[in-house]
């Protein structure tokens, strides 16, 4: 689990929850950022779930077909309820537990975090960004959508899950579509992605097998318009 310290956030191990009680009322009364930061987060799936089958292509990890499907159907959540007009926060809660099951099963992050959480992370030590988790994690997912493209044959080919289509369903979220808007600078970006990979430095990750330059990341950043 994540949480957030005097002066940075950090995360320690924890046992998954027995059950989750919550008050449709009040998840549908909460701020529209934090409800389009969850969509974001759940949207992150998208690169974990590739970055999780190239370690199972270049490392022999075992890939849990329930909890991919899981996430899959927790990505469908976020679409479903960001392009209902954000107006079911059940739907939002669905994926949340669905992607929450997912990583109980396996014992592990894996099937929800990957090179976008890193970058993520990274950001978080730099201390300077006013974004939310989701926030965060979904413009890295921009990112990293945009890397996979170029240097992974197995990304996806249903056009929802490109990285302009997760760039649009973030506007009509009406979240963060640059990490300007989150206090960072592109140096600011740059220096998280080319350290992201120290993060989880035991996981792969397209970020690992295939690390990019400076000059790459800031070309990713200028062609995506994320910073």
């Amino acid at each position: 689990v994540a949480f957030r310290g005097k002066s940075h956030r950090a995360s320690v191990p924890a046992t998954g929850p027995v059950a989750v009680v919550a008050d449709a009322g009040v998840l549908s009364s909460s701020p529209r950022r934090l409800k389009a930061a969850g969509a974001g987060d759940l949207l992150a799936k998208l690169t974990a779930l590739k970055d999780w089958e190239l370690g199972e292509l270049h490392a022999g990890e075992i890939v849990c077909r329930r909890a991919y499907a899981a996430e899959l159907e927790a990505i469908e959540c976020a679409i479903d309820f960001v392009y209902g007009g954000m107006r079911d926060a059940l739907v939002l809660l669905k994926g949340l537990l669905l992607s929450g099951a997912a990583m109980a099963l396996v014992g592990s992050s894996r099937p929800a975090s990957g090179s976008e959480h890193m970058i993520s992370h990274q950001i978080d030590a730099l201390g300077k960004s006013k974004g939310l988790h989701g926030e965060q994690v979904a413009l890295a997912t921009v990112l990293m959508s945009r890397y996979h493209q170029s240097h992974n044959g197995g990304w996806w080919r249903d056009p929802r899950f490109s990285w302009g289509s997760v760039l649009e369903l973030l506007s009509v979220a009406g979240a963060p579509t640059s990490f300007l808007e989150l206090g960072l600078t592109r140096e600011d970006v740059v220096e998280a992605v080319l350290r992201a990979p120290e993060v989880r430095p035991e996981r792969v990750t397209l970020l690992h097998l295939k690390r990019p330059g400076r000059e790459t990341v800031s070309e990713l950043l200028e062609e995506t318009g994320i910073c």
